[in-house]
């Protein structure tokens, strides 16, 4: 999984169409051509029902196709989709990205996830991820050039992103990364900070021990944890919660390194 750091919506990727394309949302006379895109782009699973379910969940005018102009076929599809992250905020996903081998070259592929990360920008999404296969290097190269950044949520997820990025030419441990969220049941009425500070107050869960411990051990310092959620609302260290409130904690980008965030990403990241 991919995450799209939320301070990256003050410069949205762009990039132009070259000429005798079209940007577009889809139609639903576009249902034949889309699926003939999907397997020729290898989903062979793409049929009626997921396009369905793609429609449902995207974004208004967040289903979109790159149309070659001359033949009238889609050339390139993103859906800018809507998605909970764990049941507190409301983001999305940028999902069935596609593109035709015969007009491989052409930025096609960037073109439209710019777009539809733009979208995602322009609804006030706070957070939006993609998922996507370690093979998929020519697609990853993308996402990345595009801003997005590894979100590190699972035990193995640095030594794959290490394989991955060497296949790429990259270093890991010198872009930015996102680690995942954390998230605390307040055991008792209080604070935030309250929750924070002794399992007496709050339950930290999946791991053991206090967010305090934790924040040192994973993050380098309860300094770097980031963005503070309570019910897909923003909150402070002061702020009041319930018994049972469930905190949800989003780190700041490299949060387990001390040290400053170098990217080798910037020349392709404001392209």
């Amino acid at each position: 999984m991919i995450w799209w750091p939320r301070e990256a919506a003050t410069r949205p990727p762009v990039r132009p169409l070259p000429e005798g394309y079209a940007l577009c949302t889809f139609r639903l006379g576009d249902a034949a051509e889309h699926l003939r895109l999907m397997h020729t782009a290898g989903f062979a699973e793409w049929g009626e029902k997921e396009l369905a379910e793609a429609i449902e969940k995207s974004l208004p005018d967040g289903f979109l196709v790159i149309r070659h102009i001359q033949t009238d076929r889609i050339a390139a599809s993103a859906i800018a989709q809507r998605v909970p992250l764990d049941g507190f905020i409301e983001g999305g996903e940028l999902n069935w990205v596609a593109a035709d081998p015969e007009h491989r070259g052409k930025g096609l592929g960037y073109a439209v996830c710019a777009a539809a990360t733009r979208r995602f920008i322009e609804s006030g999404r706070q957070w939006v991820c993609l998922r996507t296969d370690d093979f998929r290097l020519a697609a990853i190269k993308v996402y990345l050039g595009l801003g997005y950044v590894p979100y590190l949520f699972a035990p193995d997820m640095r030594a794959r992103w290490r394989r991955v990025c060497a296949s790429l030419g990259i270093d890991l441990e010198g872009t930015r990364s996102v680690l995942a969220p954390l998230t605390v049941e307040a055991r008792e009425s209080g604070t935030v900070q309250d929750a924070f500070s002794s399992p007496s107050s709050g339950k930290l869960l999946g791991h053991e021990g206090t967010l305090m411990e934790a924040a040192e051990e994973f993050y380098g310092g309860f300094a770097r944890l980031g963005t503070l959620w309570v019910n897909g609302v923003s909150v402070a260290l002061d702020t009041p919660v319930s018994e049972g409130a469930a905190i949800f904690i989003i780190p700041n980008l490299d949060g387990r390194t001390r040290r400053p965030v170098r990217t080798q990403l910037s020349a392709a990241m404001t392209a």
